[in-house]
């Protein structure tokens, strides 16, 4: 499933939540359910939100994550990278709604991120999942990140592309002292995603 899929099923604009072939908690109330969204860090968080709002204008039946965080519908959680496994049952207590977004990293990583997702998907009104590509700078189309930083990079989707950028930083920074991006490697990326380039590669 492409993220932009994801999102439309799990965060659509609906008078309350209504989870995709998930139960209900049973403590957890129609009225008073914000959906916690669990992602890496808090590029990832100005990434998702940013790109809501850009694309929720192409495509209404996408969420607006500013608006919805605003309203209380949406309350963003970053673990902080590292071991998944320790948020696998950390926000249960609450029985609120939960999805998960991992970056799919690479193996070995990868299938231990995936068996901890497994575990999150059996409990009630949670659903976690793997981005398709390594990470969500992947999702970033080259023309984002030249509008940006000025750098010409091109990567696959299983390329490191926040370690790409931190390796162009680094030479330029060496060859050229005076010229640098406007940002560090990680949260440019998530500058990048204002750029109108990134719907060319959402749907992936």
């Amino acid at each position: 499933m492409s993220l932009r899929a994801l999102l439309r099923a799990w965060l659509p604009e609906r008078p309350y939540f209504q989870y995709p072939s998930r139960k209900r908690h049973p403590r957890s109330s129609p009225l008073a359910s914000p959906l916690l969204l669990v992602v890496e860090g808090p590029h990832d968080i100005e990434f998702l939100k940013r790109i809501s709002v850009i694309l929720s204008v192409h495509d209404p039946h996408l969420p607006d994550l500013v608006s919805m965080e605003r309203r209380g519908r949406v309350i963003f959680i970053p673990f902080g990278g590292g071991d998944a496994g320790l948020w696998m049952d950390r926000l249960a207590p609450p029985g609120l709604p939960e999805l998960h977004i991992y970056d799919r990293e690479s193996s070995p990583e990868t299938e231990l991120r995936q068996r901890m997702a497994e575990m999150v998907n059996l409990r009630p009104g949670c659903q976690a999942v793997l981005t398709s590509k390594r990470s969500l700078e992947n999702y970033l189309h080259p023309a984002a990140i030249r509008e940006v930083c000025g750098v010409e990079l091109e990567f696959t989707d299983d390329d490191p592309v926040a370690e790409s950028l931190l390796g162009v930083f680094i030479t330029r920074r060496m060859t050229s002292p005076g010229r640098s991006c406007r940002a560090g490697p990680r949260s440019a990326a998530a500058t990048a995603s204002r750029s109108g380039s990134i719907q060319k590669s959402w749907t992936a």
